[in-house]
């Protein structure tokens, strides 16, 4: 099903605290003078920009030294000039001497010019065969128009596979600006295939450490004092009446029941579903946290009640809750920890702009939506 709640523009920007979250509530909340607060990877990181300025050059001006004109003997006033011809003189006596002979001619051979050759066209790749190279490992690829029942049954399918086999599984919506993310280095350079796996053997091994989730409840706490500094009741923004909506299907890609793009399953390998970030690391850009937050937050909610990423675009991510939906208690963690990596789920995708709502929303729901814009 369509939620057009969830249908917003792509290339628009976050300022970060939205002005939206103002309107909503209706007690006189403004919003932050600081609009980098929400900043989830440094709050008070303000980059100075280099100034570059270019170099003058001046050209030498020298005069050069006026001609004494007085020194000159005077012209005269007619000239006699004869032209004689310079002749040699020939030799006293020419007996004896042979004639010169002129040296022989020989031709320079010409090279034939090699024939011009018309240009060959630079074959570039399509975003599907992009996203297939960097993926460097099984997958189904998916065409546009599918019906998303059977793109469900086909994920459920390949979940269930990946499982058995020690797989994690994931879905890649075929769009350019994922592409644009993944395949390309930060001077837009396409990505080499053995440098990629070199760079993943390294994420693996990083991401093997992250435990926890201090880092992301800190977050949580700061933006909740932004909160209660503008006389929000936190226990007001953790409750509301709002039961908010079951959602049971992914989104990113589907719209009046089918999918409005090519979508690529591909088959991770790797058993914890949480180093999905490792292998595809769209974390840390265009408002999104970085993939180590990413990673812990994932490997936390898969440790509360089984829930796995989904589906990975370039400004949104979705989880399944393959193992049943989580308790209040542990579906209130999960919200908290939501809206510390992405507040948007709650200032802008619920309709009470509480917190309370997405608890609601995550206790009936096995897919959970979470999109930076």
């Amino acid at each position: 099903m369509y939620n057009s709640d969830m249908d917003y523009g792509r290339n628009s920007q976050d300022d970060g605290f939205t002005d939206d979250f103002t309107d909503d509530f209706s007690d006189g909340f403004t919003a932050p003078s600081d609009d980098n607060f929400f900043n989830d990877d440094n709050f008070d990181n303000q980059a100075d920009t280099p100034r570059t300025s270019g170099t003058r050059f001046k050209r030498a001006s020298v005069s050069p030294e006026p001609i004494n004109l007085s020194n000159s003997d005077p012209m005269k006033d007619s000239f006699d000039i004869t032209l004689t011809p310079i002749i040699n003189p020939a030799p006293e006596n020419m007996e004896g001497i042979p004639p010169r002979e002129e040296p022989p001619y020989h031709e320079v051979p010409q090279e034939p010019e090699a024939p011009v050759l018309p240009e060959t066209p630079e074959i570039k790749k399509s975003t599907a065969e992009m996203l297939i190279e960097y993926a460097d490992c099984q997958y189904k690829l998916i065409p546009t128009g599918t019906n998303i029942n059977e793109l469900n049954r086909k994920y459920i399918y390949s979940l269930n596979y990946a499982n058995e086999w020690g797989f994690s599984t994931v879905i890649l919506p075929v769009l350019d600006e994922l592409a644009q993310k993944l395949c390309f280095d930060q001077n837009g350079n396409y990505m080499d295939i053995h440098e990629l796996r070199d760079m993943r053997k390294e994420a693996l091994a990083r991401l093997a450490g992250i435990s926890g989730t201090d880092d992301i409840n800190e977050i949580y706490r700061q933006k909740t004092d932004v909160i209660a500094n503008k006389g929000i009741s936190i226990d007001r923004f953790e409750q509301s009446d709002d039961q908010g909506t079951a959602i049971n299907c992914f989104s990113t890609f589907v719209k009046k029941g089918v999918t409005v793009c090519d979508v690529l399953i591909a088959m991770v390998p790797s058993a914890d579903p949480w180093n999905v970030f490792a292998w595809f690391p769209v974390g840390g850009f265009d408002g999104m946290p970085t993939n180590d937050k990413l990673t812990a937050a994932s490997k936390h909610w898969y440790q509360l009640c089984g829930a796995v990423p989904a589906v990975i675009s370039y400004n949104t991510i979705e989880y399944f809750v393959p193992n049943g939906k989580p308790t209040y208690d542990a579906a209130l963690q999960i919200a908290r920890e939501q809206f510390a990596v992405c507040h948007e789920r709650v200032l802008r995708l619920t309709r009470s702009h509480s917190l309370g709502e997405l608890v609601n929303t995550l206790m009936k729901s096995c897919v959970w939506y979470l999109g930076w814009r």
